[in-house]
């Protein structure tokens, strides 16, 4: 899990990702993000359709003052993709990204666990067209605020991602995820882990869990921004 030449299946997922999305990275028009929804060019849309408006990044555009919760938010994103602490996000963060949230619950269906790892990929693939200015295949915390002002433009990679880590989330299929799931994927994917039984309470659970489309839009509404208050705002105080 450690050697960059490594990595499985997940590793060869996040590899194609990333080659497909260094090919899509040619128009000199490049995406500027915090222009807001109705400008930029869309991307093609996911597999995944929930109904929700393309007009997302409203809590991102507060970077144009850069205020300390938007600024820390940046930060902590940029923290938890930057999975081996290195100091710059490359694909082999996602890979490891991948690999720690399967391996956070056993159970998980094979479906649902190949779903994960080419979220991940797509991941990858987005920010690495959009953010690495200087083709080094490596995106710096420079890079990242730049690329991030708004993620209008990572709407459908996010809301893919969103999805499959909901679902992976949810091993017996009964549209519900329980605590001790929740808490070891969020764990898994760097938050802390109080902070991750604190949300799981914000979220409303009862009887120790939650519905699955909750957590969906909770982790959408994260990383978009596409919502001033979130649930999820508990991992950034």
């Amino acid at each position: 899990m450690g050697s960059r030449g490594r990595g499985g299946v997940a590793g060869d997922v996040v590899r194609r990702g990333h080659a497909s999305g260094r090919r899509r990275r040619s128009s000199p028009d490049r995406w500027v993000l915090g222009a807001g929804g109705e400008s930029g060019r869309a991307r093609t849309a996911g597999p995944v359709n929930h109904g929700t408006s393309r007009h997302v990044g409203s809590q991102w555009k507060e970077l144009g003052s850069m205020s300390s919760e938007a600024a820390r938010r940046i930060e902590l994103f940029f923290e938890l993709l930057d999975v081996d602490g290195n100091g710059h996000i490359d694909a082999h963060d996602f890979v490891l990204l991948a690999d720690r949230l399967v391996r956070s619950v056993p159970g998980a269906r094979p479906d649902a666990r190949e779903a994960l790892v080419v979220a991940c990929g797509s991941f990858w693939a987005a920010l690495a067209a959009e953010a690495d200015d200087d083709d080094d295949v490596t995106v710096t915390l420079d890079e990242f605020r730049a690329s991030v002002s708004s993620p209008d433009q990572f709407a459908d990679v996010i809301e893919e991602y969103a999805d499959a880590v909901s679902r992976f989330g949810d091993p017996d299929g009964d549209d519900f995820v329980t605590r001790a799931d929740f808490v070891a994927m969020t764990t898994a994917a760097g938050f802390d882990r109080d902070k991750s039984g604190e949300l799981f309470d914000a979220l409303g659970a009862t009887a120790d869990r939650i519905p699955k489309h909750v957590w969906y839009e909770c982790i959408r509404d994260y990383y978009t921004g596409a919502k001033t208050s979130t649930p999820g705002n508990v991992m950034v105080s």
